[in-house]
């Protein structure tokens, strides 16, 4: 199954999006590591699954994930 569209997003345009859908203002707001790693300690209970967390978001942030189907 594929779960991308036909368009490579970003943060700020899937918000924008919402934004249209919900006739309300969505913002992104971007996360540096340090805040990220912070607020992850209120839904990770072990300093391992929030290192795995902040690495999974920076392939988000550096594209590796960038895929068009």
């Amino acid at each position: 199954y594929y779960l991308t569209g036909p368009d490579t997003l970003t943060h700020k345009q899937v918000a924008e999006l919402f934004s249209a859908e919900l006739g309300e203002t969505i913002d992104y707001i971007p996360l540096d590591d340090a805040t990220l790693r912070e607020n992850a300690k209120a839904f990770f209970p072990t300093q391992e699954l929030i290192d795995g967390y902040s690495n999974m978001y920076q392939y988000f942030r550096d594209g590796y994930y960038n895929v068009q189907h």
